[in-house]
């Protein structure tokens, strides 16, 4: 019985053997030819992608009972084969700052917003519609769904993926309403009603990206919800419209002196682990969960995860369901159950504690809220005394608004274990060992912490009034501080200790030295050099015909020979459309993934100086031929000063 990887590597070369290469074009292939197996007349079926003609009907047959028979053996459904494995096919973030939406982070996002299965979902920036399949694979599922995907080719897939599951798991429900267009156009041709929950992960591209949250909150109904995934700069981004949107979901009003009700408020802000969104984007992404109406405690939580169930990066393989560590279900455990929390019995009258657990009553943590909403955590340290772990809160009142003056904090301790936080005595602390860590400190805004049950920081609640403050500054690193203040113990053990560290990472260098001796040392700046020797290099082999002939010639002169030496400027596929106007885009596109694998031409990612990322080309240099493995290499992301076109010194 063959995996569905060894499968689908068969499928892949079928359709690379009828010359249809490159991922993308390869998925739209296999989207197209599901889609027509499975799609009703009138109803999707002119958003599906058009079949390869160079597929002869029996390949196309003999490809579709492939997969009928990989999915059988699997034990699943040609939806969930195409949703999980064959979209995932795709390892590089495609033109337009999109990809599919990892599915980890789908199902967390529905989980946090709560949304039930016989609610009204929509996704303004669907994609491949990852948000609305997994809506529609609920048990009991009743509800509805729509999407809105301006992008001719996510349409496809989203058609496709809506087609399948419809037809697959839904049968008995209306079919899912999905319209390709602009959701910001002035006039649509339809009219969207307003829904229980928004999920969306737009591309981070502004102003589009600004615009479509706007319309994300103007969806919701009310005590609706929205999860989105945003970059760091919609946190504090100063522009006109960007703190408009954070006034907005903060719920200040426009008027200090009004006193209206907040129409939205925000009540999450989470920092997803590092490279949660690979093998797509390396950019550090957060997390924003708003309801509309407000609720009667208005605290928002900042929060931070430092895993998410996987490791690596660009060789993730999120055909697999994560596995540990993982903080996700940690923070959706804390923000999901604020509403209907149960102070623990070892609460006091000062302070509120309260355990997160998992569905199966696990023990993942804890939080620490003031019972006064007039109080705040002046501070929160952490101990390791004895190899036991230790909370030093203290809890005073908000600074006096006329003087700024405050009263004296209460102290309160306590002992941390698997199974409880309970008030302690304060203890000794010239016994204390490894590390004294300050959580918060000194910030008039916060109510609560929350921690791992090891006694890691998880975050900070917020008084959502403390936020109401131009420009709605909404940065994690704001308020979730992780500060070592001193490691004290035995001067003997430290010193040890210090030393065994350094000999280790004298050896790592030495390896590092030896790995790149004989190698010639990275460029300084990106784009890396050209010589006169690798343009002579760059030869097409094979024939080609007069048109790929043409495009060849054109992306030959992308090249700066003002400078010296000289650098291979990036282009992408609207640069070559612009040089050669009579082309078709998809010959274009399936001409530089010929040019790819002939080594002519390489995929990079650039990064500008606002942290965002591009998908782009450049000529292939010497640079580009070294022997590395793909541990020792890279990540592949080219940094460079897009607004000027000029190579920054920083690049990696």
């Amino acid at each position: 019985m063959a995996s569905i990887q060894s499968t689908l590597n068969t499928v892949w070369s079928t359709l690379e053997r009828a010359r249809i290469l490159g991922d993308p074009r390869i998925i739209d292939g296999i989207a197209a030819l599901l889609g027509k197996e499975f799609s009703q007349p009138g109803w999707l079926a002119s958003q599906l992608p058009e079949i390869p003609s160079a597929l002869p009907l029996t390949e196309q047959q003999n490809i579709v009972q492939q997969l009928r028979v990989a999915a059988q053996d699997a034990k699943i459904d040609l939806a969930e084969l195409f949703d999980r494995y064959i979209l995932f096919r795709l390892h590089e973030m495609q033109p337009g700052s999109r990809y599919p939406t990892p599915r980890h982070l789908v199902a967390f996002m529905y989980r946090l917003a709560e949304v039930q299965s016989s609610m009204l979902l929509a996704d303004l920036a669907c994609g491949s519609a990852g948000f609305l399949v997994h809506h529609m694979r609920q048990p009991h599922f009743s509800g509805t769904c729509t999407g809105i995907e301006v992008d001719a080719e996510w349409a496809g897939l989203a058609a496709t993926n809506l087609i399948l599951h419809h037809a697959l798991r839904v049968k008995h429900t209306s079919p899912p309403m999905f319209f390709k267009d602009d959701t910001l156009s002035p006039q649509p041709h339809y009219a969207l009603p307003l829904v229980d929950r928004v999920l969306m992960n737009p591309p981070f591209e502004e102003p589009l990206q600004t615009r479509l949250l706007q319309s994300m909150l103007e969806s919701l109904d009310a005590n609706g919800r929205a999860c989105a995934l945003v970059p760091a700069g919609t946190l504090f981004n100063t522009t006109i419209d960007t703190v408009r949107l954070r006034q907005r979901m903060v719920g200040a009003p426009d008027d200090k002196a009004a006193a209206t009700p907040a129409e939205f408020q925000l009540q999450a802000v989470i920092e997803l682990p590092k490279n949660a969104c690979q093998p797509f984007s390396g950019i550090t992404t957060y997390v924003l969960l708003v309801q509309r109406g407000a609720p009667a405690q208005p605290i928002t939580w900042f929060l931070r995860g430092e895993s998410d169930g996987y490791t690596g990066a660009k060789k993730r393989d999120l055909s697999r369901s994560p596995g540990t560590p993982n903080d996700l279900p940690t923070i959706e455990q804390l923000v999901t159950g604020w509403s209907t929390r149960q102070a623990a019995a070892e609460s006091t009258t000062e302070l509120e504690i309260t355990p997160i657990e998992s569905t199966q009553h696990d023990l993942l943590g804890f939080s620490f809220t003031t019972r006064n909403p007039d109080h705040m955590l002046v501070s929160a340290r952490r101990y390791s005394i004895n190899n036991q772990l230790y909370l030093e809160l203290l809890i005073g009142q908000q600074p006096d608004s006329a003087t700024g003056t405050t009263s004296t904090p209460i102290t309160q301790w306590l002992v941390v274990n698997a199974t409880a936080a309970q008030p302690v005595a304060a203890p000794n602390l010239t016994e204390s060992r490894g590390r004294r860590v300050f959580l918060t400190e000194r910030d008039p805004s916060v109510r609560s912490v929350a921690l791992h049950r090891d006694g890691r920081l998880l975050g900070v609640g917020i008084d959502t009034q403390q936020l109401h403050t131009s420009p709605y500054d909404l940065r994690v690193d704001r308020f979730v501080r992780d500060r070592e203040e001193a490691v004290t113990g035995d001067p003997t053990t430290i010193t040890g200790t210090l030393y065994d560290r350094e000999q280790r990472l004298l050896g790592v260098l030495d390896e590092l030295r030896d790995l790149l001796s004989d190698r010639r040392a990275r460029p300084q700046t990106w784009p890396p050099s050209l010589t006169p020797e690798d343009l002579s290099n760059l030869q097409p082999f094979g024939r080609l015909s007069q048109e790929q002939q043409e495009i060849w010639s054109r992306i030959i002169g992308f090249v700066d020979d003002s400078s010296t030496p000289m650098i291979a400027t990036y282009f992408n596929l609207a640069d070559v459309l612009a040089t050669v106007p009579n082309a078709k885009l998809t010959f274009v596109e399936t001409t530089l993934g010929l040019f790819e694998q002939m080594g002519l031409i390489v995929p990079v990612r650039i990064r500008d100086q606002s942290n965002q990322e591009f998908a782009a080309y450049r000529l292939c240099c010497s640079y580009d031929y070294w022997d590395l493995s793909d541990e020792a290499a890279s990540d592949g992301i080219e940094s460079t000063t897009v607004a000027n076109e000029s190579p920054s010194t920083d690049g990696r």
